[in-house]
């Protein structure tokens, strides 16, 4: 028997749980879809965060919010979008494949260097320079 103790990895079936070192990664190889009304505009393919109010807005560094996830349609303030909780995420990123983590950088656009202004949040695992596996931390650091 394995006993795993975490605090933001949720487990679903089909997951693949690596331990790198103390971490425990979850390369999810299925995607949970959710919907959420836009508070802003919203393009696809950018990472989202809720707004006071409940809605998405795009995520940054240097906005305050939880970071939900990857929107995978776009929509204009008050329209509904889908988005990407968790899973295998694929786009034109320039990821630094050196590097092991993707972070939340500015304009809704992950990152592989860690800032060093602003929120720290891991939003995922680098796969490759296009790719990443989608496992938002839940906990928010500063520089």
């Amino acid at each position: 028997t394995l006993t795993l103790k975490t605090q933001a990895t949720s487990v679903q079936k089909n997951d693949t749980l690596t331990v790198e070192g103390t971490r425990l990664i979850n390369r999810r190889k299925t995607s949970k879809i959710s919907l959420i009304k836009c508070n802003e505009d919203i393009d696809s393919g950018v990472l989202i965060m809720l707004a006071d109010n409940g809605r998405a807005m795009v995520a940054s560094k240097f906005r305050n919010g939880r970071v939900i996830g990857m929107s995978k349609s776009s929509g204009k303030s008050g329209d509904v979008i889908q988005y990407t909780e968790a899973g295998l995420i694929e786009g034109p990123f320039d990821l630094d494949t050196t590097k092991n983590y993707a972070y939340l950088g500015t304009n809704g656009n992950p990152t592989t260097t860690p800032p060093t202004t602003g929120n720290i949040v891991v939003v995922g695992v680098v796969k490759s320079a296009n790719s990443f596996i989608l496992q938002i931390q839940d906990e928010i650091m500063t520089p």
